[in-house]
């Protein structure tokens, strides 16, 4: 065992103790660390007043010719010299017992220096002199010795000394200062332990307030330390660290200095290169990892218990989620009471033979290996759900695996997550229901593709269903031939497929012929999505959506643009449509369409084919609704005018209101246009064409183009010509209007109204000639 030391008999070892010039001020003492303060002394003063034991953790340090040179403890050892000089000055009598801390000195100014070495000798006087005072700060200031109090250094000091005052007069106490014996710390040189002043620059780093995560590792030793905490049975456990047997909650200590520290400082010099930040970040890096595996380990412990709703509202979970600034233990508290062993085993295991890097290469998902830059799970800026999840998926894997590290077993499983999660999206209300799933999941992590292969299995969680069922379909391919796992791979790593590639396997399929359609894939996507020779006309959107021959089967969201068109062949509507829509299954058509094709141009000249028939939607029991249904199915895949103005202003949306089908934009709520309606055709080929009606207010689109396609925006319109007005409304509904003088003011009298739901175009024209156009002749 290491020896134990208090103030005085450090110095009986060392003749003198120096803060180096390299080391910052002292920080307990500044003006924004009231907290800080505050609960160090709390604690110092609980276990004086008592008689306690408190151990301070270690210090380290670099010794030559008899002088211990701090390198960490710095903070520890000056508010402690200043406990003992605060406490002989009010208690004693004779100083004798501490003039051994005038060797106690700061090299950082000769200033500090001089202070702490006058507070010593010069005490008796001090004593003596200031009997009477409001504030012992400002009575310091009046010695001439003092001659620089605005020094950084000092002004500190002399705002803990002020603590310490207000916390002695307020608990009215005395005889303390011989109980200071009992506040002991261990001492490590560092030549003893093998370390290098490295060690010095990672620690000072940090900048000079002190930071959330100094105050967090604070309370984490402290909460580790409790004599009140029920697992301090645990804690007192002797172990083995580095050739030294020390308690189990001294080797924490240590290793959140040392390794787990080594871990994170490298990681802030990468990080600061990558995102070129000019701060340090060491703090925020580590203090990241703690909110965040720490709520991951809250989630976990209450899965089986408590509702989505329960957890994501409990005050714990928001603090932590949100990263609130740090205040306090309180939050992280009961989680590390249950998972404190797990928590510290994935930061041994992270902090070992480089594994971190290991482990973040291997983490990443298939399409993202080409990028240049690493993906971070633990410590990006902007931390999503899906990133909690791989958090997650990488901390149930190795605690259910007792941390061995079999990199194909784990890229494996990795593999299995990311393709199910990446499509599958996972938000607060769900966020829980995932991570039970990944619980369930991670008992097989070991060997997840015979797991998932194996029919008999049944998984527990709904969450994901449909993604789940692609990877056990792909998993018994892989179990019956491992070829197949590279050729799924193969195809997985497509920047825009990005593991979707369910709608090119059928459970019939050869190796050649998965081979042939990858080939296909590869000819007809690119990262962005489908590629020129398909976009250009829109042909392979426009083949999907002529297929369709039920009502129900049109989409919603209309687009062959990046994530718009990955999500619509994604669509479960589209891979298990209604059985008498069989032939229309999108899996089923893209395959069919790739196996008999010779090459790309083979393809398209298919497409086109496709793109000029007409549609075969039926609806048996209205015919007009039929044809209206299909004047507008075939508006969605024959006018390529319409569908390049689409795109081009992001109006894919199909909506239905009132029988009638219409397309928009995003939150354009008035802005539509009718596609199943005869408005269109009435408009142009018959009213503006047969009778040179004019469309007055620019309905047409594009609206600001000379080349109109004959379709109108908005849903109601008026159209002019020969005095008469004509205007359709939002359900359907034609009213006409005559421009009759009357005092010399023409008005518009309406003469008729027609339903153009409830009829056929044929009958509507008839209508109109006979009632409207015959008496203008």
């Amino acid at each position: 065992m290491k020896e134990k030391y208090n103030l005085i008999k450090l110095f009986s070892e060392y003749e003198t103790i120096e803060i180096p010039k390299i080391q910052r001020d002292y920080a307990q003492g500044r003006e924004g660390e009231i907290e800080v303060r505050k609960r160090f002394l709390d604690n110092i003063f609980s276990n004086l007043i008592n008689n306690k034991t408190l151990e301070l953790d270690f210090i380290y340090g670099s010794k030559y010719n008899n002088t211990l040179y701090l390198l960490d403890g710095q903070q520890r050892i000056t508010t402690l010299f200043l406990l003992y000089w605060y406490l002989a000055f009010k208690e004693l009598d004779s100083f004798d017992i501490i003039m051994c801390l005038r060797n106690f000195t700061y090299s950082t100014r000769a200033s500090s220096r001089d202070f702490c070495k006058n507070l010593i000798s010069k005490i008796k006087y001090i004593k003596e002199s200031a009997i009477n005072y409001d504030k012992l700060s400002e009575k310091l200031k009046e010695y001439s010795w003092l001659i620089n109090y605005k020094d950084p250094t000092i002004n500190a000091m002399l705002n803990m000394i002020d603590a310490i005052d207000e916390k002695y007069k307020d608990k009215n106490i005395n005889g303390l200062f011989n109980n200071l014996e009992n506040i002991t710390f261990y001492v490590l040189p560092l030549e003893d332990f093998k370390l290098t002043d490295e060690i010095y620059i990672k620690m000072n780093a940090r900048g000079k307030p002190l930071t959330d995560f100094e105050n967090f590792k604070a309370d984490l030793i402290n909460w580790v330390k409790y004599e009140n905490n029920e697992l301090k049975f645990k804690f007192k456990e002797y172990t083995t660290y580095n050739g030294y047997e020390i308690l189990y909650k001294e080797e924490i200590s240590m290793k959140l200095d040392n390794e787990w520290t080594d871990l994170f400082w490298s990681l802030s010099k990468d990080y600061k290169n990558r995102e070129n930040i000019k701060k340090q970040i060491f703090d925020n890096l580590f203090l990241k990892f703690f909110y965040r595996i720490t709520l991951n380990y809250l989630i976990i412990d209450n899965i089986s218990d408590k509702t989505n709703k329960d957890i994501v509202e409990e005050s714990n979970y928001k603090i932590l989620f949100n990263e609130e600034k740090y205040s306090n233990f309180d939050a992280f508290k009961n989680t590390f009471h249950k998972n404190y062993n797990e928590i510290f085993k994935i930061l041994n295991f992270l902090s070992e033979n480089e594994n971190y890097k290991s482990i973040i290469k291997d983490i990443i998902p298939l399409w993202e290996k080409n990028k240049k830059e690493d993906c971070n799970i633990f410590l990006n800026d902007s931390f999503e759900y899906i990133d909690r999840i791989i958090l997650v998926a990488f901390m149930l894997y190795f605690q259910k695996n007792s941390y061995e590290y079999k990199q194909t077993k784990f890229i494996r499983w990795m593999r299995i997550i990311w393709n199910i999660f990446e499509h599958f999206q996972v938000a607060e209300y769900n966020i829980v229901g995932a991570i039970k799933l990944i619980d369930e999941l991670s008992n097989y992590s070991s060997n997840i593709y015979s797991f998932l292969a194996d029919e008999k299995i049944k998984i527990k969680s709904d969450l994901a269903k449909d993604y789940i069922e692609f990877e056990r379909k792909k998993c018994r391919f892989i179990i019956k031939y491992n070829i197949w796992e590279e050729e799924f791979k193969e195809l997985e790593k497509h920047p825009f497929l990005r593991g979707y590639i369910d709608f090119l396997i059928d459970n019939n399929m050869d190796i050649d012929k998965f081979k042939h359609r990858k080939n296909f894939i590869y000819d007809t996507f690119d990262k962005d999505g489908i590629c020129y020779k398909l976009k250009e006309n829109h042909l392979l959107l426009r083949a999907l959506i002529s297929n369709i021959n039920s009502v129900v089967d049109l989409p919603g969201r209309y687009s062959d643009i990046g994530d718009d068109f990955r999500s619509l062949i994604r669509d479960k509507k589209f891979h298990d449509a209604k059985k008498n829509n069989e032939e229309y299954k999108m899996n089923i058509l893209i395959r069919g369409w790739f196996d008999n094709s010779v090459d790309i141009n083979d393809l398209i000249m298919k497409l086109e084919e496709l793109v000029n028939k007409d549609s075969k939607i039926k609806i048996n029991d209205d015919k007009n609704k039929e044809e209206r249904i299909r004047i507008a199915h075939e508006s969605l895949y024959k006018n390529n005018e319409l569908i390049k103005w689409m795109q081009d202003t992001s109006s894919y949306n199909i909506k239905w209101d009132s029988g009638n089908i219409y397309i928009c934009k995003d939150y354009a709520r008035y802005n539509r246009v009718l596609i199943g309606s005869y408005r269109n055709i009435l408009i142009k080929k018959y009213l503006i064409k047969k009778y040179s009606f004019e469309d007055k207010d620019n309905f047409e689109i594009p609206y600001n183009s000379e080349n109109k396609i004959g379709y109108f925006g908005c849903f109601d319109i008026a159209i002019y010509g020969i005095g008469y007005k004509f205007y359709f409304d939002r359900w359907n509904y034609l009213y006409v209007y005559k421009s009759i003088k009357n005092n010399n003011e023409y008005k518009d009298v309406p003469i008729k109204e027609y339903n153009l739901n409830d009829c056929s175009y044929k009958y509507i024209i008839e209508k109109l000639e006979k009632e409207i156009f015959s008496k203008e002749q």
